[in-house]
């Protein structure tokens, strides 16, 4: 238990600093702090890619969000702003306090798996965490699932800080695949490693 302990401390925070103390510290400094809409987004700038078919993707999560919300389904998406520049470009917004289940992956290595470090990390929460992720894997199941979306690598999902999954990155939607090869068999993301969580 003490090894574990010390893995959380070696570990620190793998969500990076967060979002609040970020825009507290832009908004410090910000002489358009006292206009009362102030806020700070951050987009990632993209090239060399049409961004339309993602545009569209968020536009329908946008409606499955909705719609869970209306009925008071408690299942959890995160939704993000596309702004398309041109045919191949854009800003897709940034989503802080966040890390890919990948890279996630390479910085615990194979020191612990990923249910031990749910329990470490989300020690004072874990019942919470855990609640979170299993609503925003079921929401993300279910839209990969009516969406037919691939190439859901490790890559393209996210772990937030509060314990959810959030997808990214649906260039592959209604039965299109990488290289026109349908690898994914399976209909939604669903590992060994979720199901121990």
């Amino acid at each position: 238990r003490e090894s574990l302990g010390n893995f959380k401390c070696d570990l620190g925070n793998p969500f990076g600093e967060p979002w609040s103390d970020i825009v507290s510290k832009n908004k410090s400094r910000s002489i358009y702090s006292s206009i009362p809409s102030y806020n700070v987004k951050a987009f990632i700038a993209k090239s060399n890619d049409d961004l339309r078919q993602e545009s569209l993707t968020m536009q329908i999560l946008k409606i499955f969000d909705k719609i869970f919300k209306q009925n008071e389904i408690p299942l959890k998406i995160r939704t993000y702003d596309i702004i398309i520049t041109s045919l191949n470009s854009g800003l897709i917004e940034y989503i802080p306090n966040t890390i890919s289940i990948d890279a996630l992956k390479k910085k615990i290595g194979n020191k612990i798996d990923f249910n031990t470090f749910f329990r470490i990390f989300f020690a004072d929460n874990f019942e919470e965490a855990q609640k979170n992720f299993c609503e925003s894997l079921a929401a993300y199941s279910l839209i990969t699932y009516i969406l037919n979306i691939k190439d859901r690598h490790n890559g393209n999902i996210l772990l937030d800080m509060n314990g959810k999954i959030i997808h990214i990155d649906f260039g592959f939607i209604l039965g299109l695949s990488p290289g026109g090869m349908n690898f994914e068999s399976a209909p939604f993301k669903l590992t060994k490693d979720y199901i121990d969580i």
